[in-house]
């Protein structure tokens, strides 16, 4: 049976979650969950009479019948542990200690604005966020360490405005999430750390100043894909060299690419094994000078977008493009000879293409930023 419920009034709470949380004795279905279609099952849950009354959002019975998943998480949820918290907003490192011994978090686990935070120590028992994982503007937090555990996390890892922190060392635990935004981390040099994320749907890796690599993502693929629409995008990112961590990357599936802004950018060789996307933009990268890394792709089931990329001379690594889905647009990239992005129109022509293209201001010479 549950344990009695803790009180946790003098903190901040997410929205929805009642202000307490349980320490419930659940019954373990199994040692985690292992697949993301598993977790819609109708579980068998042993509570108490005053636990079942802290879950008022969800259909319980009782103790020791069937529970109804949450609605309000797609799918419920199958717990990864027996040590469930209902959601935390930590404004100091001592209400971390809170969540000493949790396994899961069922709603919104936030570190926000939390001065003193170096790392993340004493969340090693944590495997699982059945919504978001943010942590945010900590200006002491230097590493992930502590969150060694986590593997799964059902919505988003949101890693924004964390000036100190130089990688993502202690996410090497982590296989699962729909969502990965990496922002305004000045300090960031690389995403090593994060060694174990097969997929995602959505992606923002943007205005981290130092990021001069993606490696840490190599595990992500070999198909990336969503049922509806998805993004992943890698944008100003000043001193990004190259997009290597994403050579495991074969197919994205309804997951339009872009990566745009990053001045320093020479090299698309992450993409070497890239054979299908969905639609793809390369704009505005002014020191890319070539294509190469897109050499083994073959079929863009969109649009194709290169713009305004100010040093790219030739489209030579777009050879093997046989087939594209709706537009073709190249445009206003002033050191490419205006026949070469025709001859990437004419060959896609050559193979029953019959989509629009816009094809302008290349190889004028001119910089159109």
């Amino acid at each position: 049976m549950a344990e009695k419920l803790r009180d946790l009034t003098n903190h901040r709470l997410l929205p929805k979650a009642p202000q307490t949380r349980v320490r419930g004795n659940w019954k373990k279905f199994k040692e985690r969950c292992t697949s993301i279609a598993n977790k819609s099952k109708t579980l068998s849950v042993v509570l108490s009479l005053s636990a079942v009354t802290a879950f008022s959002s969800l259909s319980c019975n009782q103790p020791g019948t069937t529970w109804d998943p949450d609605p309000t998480i797609p799918g419920g949820y199958d717990p990864c542990g027996e040590e469930v918290a209902l959601g935390l907003k930590a404004d100091t490192p001592q209400e971390l200690d809170e969540l000493v011994g949790v396994t899961d978090i069922a709603y919104n686990l936030q570190i926000e604005y939390v001065a003193g935070l170096e790392d993340l120590k004493g969340l090693d028992t944590l495997l699982c966020v059945w919504k978001n994982l943010i942590i945010k503007g900590n200006p002491d937090l230097e590493t992930m360490e502590g969150l060694d555990n986590l593997w799964h996390i059902r919505r988003e890892l949101g890693i924004t405005h964390n000036p100190r922190l130089e990688n993502l060392a202690g996410l090497s635990a982590l296989e699962e999430t729909n969502i990965l935004t990496i922002k305004y981390n000045p300090s960031l040099v690389t995403l090593e750390g994060i060694d174990s994320l097969t997929h995602i749907k959505w992606g923002d890796i943007s205005f981290n100043e130092s990021l001069v690599t993606l490696h840490g993502l190599e595990t992500l693929g070999p198909i990336l894909e969503t049922s509806l629409s998805g993004h992943i995008s890698i944008r100003e990112n000043a001193l990004l060299e190259d997009i290597d961590g994403l050579s495991g990357i074969v197919e994205m599936r309804n997951i339009w690419f872009s990566i745009t802004d990053n001045p320093s950018l020479v090299s698309l060789e992450g993409l070497r094994n890239a054979r299908k996307l969905t639609s793809i933009s390369i704009e505005s990268n002014n020191a890319l000078q070539n294509v190469d890394g897109l050499r083994n792709l073959e079929t863009v089931a969109g649009a194709l977008t290169i713009s305004n990329n100010a040093s790219l001379q030739d489209l030579e690594g777009l050879n093997s493009l046989t087939s594209l889905g709706e537009t073709l647009t190249i445009t206003y990239n002033s050191s490419l000879p205006q026949e070469e992005a025709e001859r990437i129109r004419d060959n896609l022509i050559a193979n029953g293409w019959e989509g629009t293209a816009e094809i302008h201001h290349n190889g004028t010479g001119e910089n159109y930023d």
